[in-house]
């Protein structure tokens, strides 16, 4: 390991907790995938990591103003339109639901919201046939990477 890469693992270690305790955090709310592991990607805390979709709904202008985003995971979404919060927000680079509605899993996939966001994780769970053609047709060429889909 490089004197620099070493640098950055010991602050990050280090601070990592700390930086991430100054960002807003309402209740469901959290910054890392898991609270021992904090991600930065340039300096910033990148990953958002929230209980619900009505939290992301209701906190999302303060939750992407504290710092640039880049991974989001919702764990458990409760249907369509509660990712309106991730439109026009084009430096994220990926996002994860963890549960949803099965019966609104098209529904999901249908959102505009996700149409600039190239990495979506999709529990095998929540996936059908059916979901694998939708995704095909909406994003080829645009989403890299759809976990666990048919494709």
């Amino acid at each position: 390991m490089t004197r620099l890469k070493r640098a950055v693992a010991v602050s990050r270690s280090r601070f990592g907790r700390r930086w991430a305790a100054e960002l807003p955090a309402p209740g469901g709310v959290g910054w890392g995938p898991t609270p021992w592991a904090i991600d930065f990607d340039r300096g910033f805390v990148s990953h958002l990591d929230v209980d619900t979709g009505a939290t992301l709904a209701e906190h999302a202008d303060e939750l992407f103003r504290a710092t640039p985003v880049r991974h989001l995971r919702v764990k458990r979404l409760g249907g369509a339109g509660q990712l309106a919060a991730v439109a026009g927000r084009p430096g994220i680079r990926s996002i994860r639901i963890g549960t949803a509605r099965l019966a609104a899993v098209p529904d999901i996939l249908d959102e505009p919201y996700l149409d600039h966001i190239p990495h979506c994780f999709l529990p095998n769970s929540l996936q059908k046939p059916e979901h694998a053609a939708n995704l095909a047709a909406r994003y080829t060429g645009r989403m890299t990477y759809v976990e666990g889909a048919f494709l």
